[in-house]
């Protein structure tokens, strides 16, 4: 992403949000429950809504384990991210 220099760039919190967003679109086409996600990954349902909802980051070992119960590669998810965050700040500077 080509930027000026008074242009903001991305922040971790940014990307954190867009996972988060990410997950719960698989969540939803997947349409698992919070509970049959936490049990498949062994998390507690608050932790996983904690993710899921961005309130706390998220662990790559939680994230890894939330992908495999969705059916979805954690690459995939951060490439969509990047994406939707990149689009935005894109829109932004427009």
């Amino acid at each position: 992403m080509s930027t000026s220099p008074h242009t903001p760039e991305p922040t971790a919190d940014d990307y954190r949000h867009a996972v988060a967003a990410q997950l719960r679109a698989d969540r939803k086409r997947t349409q698992l429950l919070i509970e049959d996600l936490a049990d498949d990954t062994g998390l507690s349902k608050s932790s996983v809504m904690s993710y899921l909802n961005a309130k706390r980051d998220m662990p790559m070992k939680a994230l890894v384990k939330i992908c495999a119960s969705l059916g979805v590669r954690p690459e995939t998810v951060f490439a969509k991210a990047r994406a939707s965050v990149h689009a935005e700040f894109e829109r932004r500077a427009a």
